[in-house]
Formats: C-alpha cells, sequence, structure tokens
C-alpha cells in the first residue's frame, strides 16, 4: 500500500513538471501581408511583416509575454508585448529613432503599430488596402474605431 508520504510526493512532482511544460516558452514565427500609412493624401504601400519570437507564460497563471523581433521591409523592431485580463497583447517597437505602440490580438491574427512621435505613421496587418485597417481594429476589439483620414 502506497503511504501518505509517498504520494505525496509523487503529486508534487507530477505539479513541478506540470508547471514546467506550461511555464516553456513557445516560438512564434509568423507572417503578415500588411498595410503602411503614412497620413493623409499618402499612397498606402503594402508591405510583409515577420513576427519572430517566444511566447511567455507566467508562473501566476495571470498573464503572458512576448519578447522578439518584428521584421519590416528588412528592418528588425525589437519587440515587447504583454497580456493582462485583456483580449490583445500591448507593448512597444523599437528601430534606431523609430518607435511604436504595437497591439497583438490574442490569437496572433492581426496587429497594429503606431509609430509615437511627430510623424503619423500606422503599420497594420492582415491588410491589402486602407479600408482593411477597420477591420483589423475590430479584431484587436478595440472600444473606439478610429479611421484612416
Amino acid at each position: 500500500m502506497i503511504s501518505l508520504k509517498k504520494l505525496s510526493k509523487q503529486s508534487f512532482i507530477v505539479l513541478i513538471i506540470v508547471l514546467i511544460i506550461y511555464m516553456y516558452p513557445k516560438d512564434i514565427d509568423r507572417s503578415y501581408q500588411g498595410c503602411v500609412y503614412l497620413g493623409p493624401n499618402k499612397k498606402v504601400t503594402t508591405i510583409t511583416m515577420h513576427l519572430k519570437g517566444k511566447l511567455y507564460k507566467s508562473q501566476f497563471f495571470n498573464g503572458e509575454q512576448i519578447r522578439g523581433t518584428i521584421e519590416i521591409q528588412g528592418n528588425k523592431y525589437n519587440t515587447d508585448l504583454s497580456k493582462t485580463n485583456s483580449p490583445r497583447f500591448i507593448g512597444s517597437s523599437s528601430f534606431e529613432d523609430n518607435d511604436f505602440i504595437v497591439r497583438l490580438s490574442d490569437d496572433l491574427e492581426s496587429i497594429d503599430m503606431t509609430r509615437m512621435g511627430t510623424t503619423s505613421m500606422k503599420i497594420f496587418a492582415p491588410a491589402k488596402n486602407k479600408e482593411d485597417y477597420l477591420i483589423v481594429q475590430k479584431n484587436l476589439h478595440t472600444k473606439k474605431i478610429s479611421t484612416l483620414e
């Protein structure tokens, strides 16, 4: 017959194994077809974006974090996004003097990057044209949906 002490030890080992599996970072490697919007009266150009990094889960089951890079036309932006009690990841991304606020949907399907500073620039995916921006915002569960005017 198994003693209570031995059963406790086995349960503890199983719990540790489950936590290690849960917390082990998962690779992310996603490509997106998107658009760059530079402001009113400017042409919207299509681009390919590539998100590569790792998804980390909190040991307290209350959040997730993505650390990695977003590559856009040869420029790699370091990215740090986190999610706690929210339907999306929010964070920042930077490359040289370009700093962006980044929102990424929970399912990693939609992404929106807004440049901070004086120049109005938005990068969003998946998209083929300016009208797709509203769909991206809806996928990101934003309460206030703005247009690109």
